[in-house]
């Protein structure tokens, strides 16, 4: 089963190359012990396509599928199956 990432980019400076502070209105906040990082959400769940169909979980993964499922209904991604993966690593 092969991987299917995206990676989106958004561009926070201006022509000058100084950071935009209109952008950053528009920019949430996460922190870490030693920084800010910006962050950005992205609507992807519009109710029409299903998004995810089925989730992989690690065989070492110690959270149970019914908490990964009960997570990724709350924040819109419903029927997603989740399975524990019975590969493992070489």
């Amino acid at each position: 089963l092969e991987e299917k990432e995206w990676r989106l980019v958004y561009w926070l400076v201006n022509e000058q190359g100084q950071v935009a502070l209109g952008a950053l209105k528009q920019i949430d906040f996460r922190a870490t012990y030693d920084r800010v990082i910006p962050t950005h959400t992205v609507p992807l769940v519009d109710g029409s396509h299903p998004i995810i169909k089925k989730a992989v979980l690690d065989p070492k993964n110690i959270t149970p599928e019914r908490v990964v499922s009960a997570a990724l209904a709350k924040y819109g991604f419903k029927n997603v199956e989740v399975v524990k993966s019975s590969a493992s690593y070489r």
